[in-house]
């Protein structure tokens, strides 16, 4: 009975899915940021461009999790629109419009650390600044990082496992910008993800969440790009993710971070913490209409991470 149903709920998808899939696909040069999957609905932004899911929770598109050439088409869309550039070089600002923050802890995602980085340097027509926190017994990636990266370091005992939370908020205590972006250490972002938030930020948001679709790479896509330091449109992503809110990257004004008390301490190992601080975020002025790309790094899976695969 189990299979009879799994076929079924196949064929339903492809039939109900699949069209609109496509349709949407080629019908328009944004169109593709329309794509759900069957049942799920969403509230079109009213000004501009981007959709916001009615469901809480995150999923994958299914057809793309089945077809991986529509994957790599939507892929392919959407980073012609929202290009990604990798940088070595930025121009620090004394006073910059966002202050990046990533957490870190290991060596095993070091080279995944300096691509977002890169990404960030590539940056366009935007002052930022991008501060690591890292955790560990002793200083390891002070000399592994480039010069305009400011770095700070929180002294763990190799027992303690990693405070994610702990280190955003000390990232934020040191942050030169009245805007933030909370960011993982394995998350490219297109080049105009600063310029974009800053224009919400300005209409009077507190907090501006434009993820629209995570693009998971898998080993080989992951090794090819750090290898060729540029992202090329021959990568077939291993699931597209839709709908992280506070997962991932989270872009919130200073003074509403400190508003709502930052994030619980509290929280020690991988996940949690990013979901508790969108609980009480909800007290914000948000705009939830998501428009961007974001491309994860294949990265082994963190051991004392609760629960998901992509984190």
């Amino acid at each position: 009975m189990t299979d009879i149903r799994q076929i079924r709920n196949y064929f339903s998808m492809l039939l109900s899915e699949l069209p609109a899939y496509i349709s949407k696909l080629y019908y328009s040069e944004s169109s593709w940021m329309y794509i759900t999957n069957r049942n799920e609905k969403y509230v079109p932004a009213v000004q501009g461009l981007g959709v916001s899911l009615l469901n809480d929770f995150t999923s994958h598109l299914r057809i793309a999790d089945h077809f991986p050439i529509l994957s790599n088409r939507l892929f392919k869309k959407a980073c012609e629109q929202y290009p990604f550039y990798l940088s070595n070089e930025l121009e620090p600002s004394p006073v910059p419009d966002f202050s990046f923050i990533i957490g870190h802890r290991g060596s095993d995602k070091i080279r995944n650390l300096n691509l977002v980085i890169q990404s960030i340097a590539g940056q366009t027509n935007q002052a930022v600044e991008c501060i690591v926190v890292e955790q560990s017994v002793k200083p390891e990636l002070r000399d592994r990082l480039p010069g305009w990266v400011r770095y700070f370091h929180q002294k763990v005992s190799d027992s303690e496992l990693y405070n994610r939370s702990s280190a955003f908020n000390l990232g934020v205590e040191n942050a030169n910008a009245a805007n933030l972006i909370l960011h993982d250490n394995d998350l490219l972002v297109p080049a105009c993800y600063a310029q974009m938030h800053l224009k919400y930020f300005e209409m009077g948001y507190d907090l501006v969440n434009l993820k629209r679709y995570i693009f998971g790479l898998d080993k080989d896509d992951s090794d090819r790009l750090y290898s060729e330091k540029r992202i090329t449109m021959s990568c077939f992503p291993e699931y597209v993710l839709q709908n992280a809110k506070g997962g991932g990257s989270l872009t919130i004004k200073k003074s509403a971070y400190r508003r709502i008390g930052g994030f619980d301490n509290r929280f020690a190992g991988w996940g949690g913490e990013d979901n508790e601080l969108w609980q009480r975020a909800q007290v914000l002025n948000i705009y939830p209409f998501a428009s961007l790309p974001m491309i994860h790094l294949w990265h082994q899976p963190q051991r004392d991470k609760r629960g998901g695969q992509h984190g």
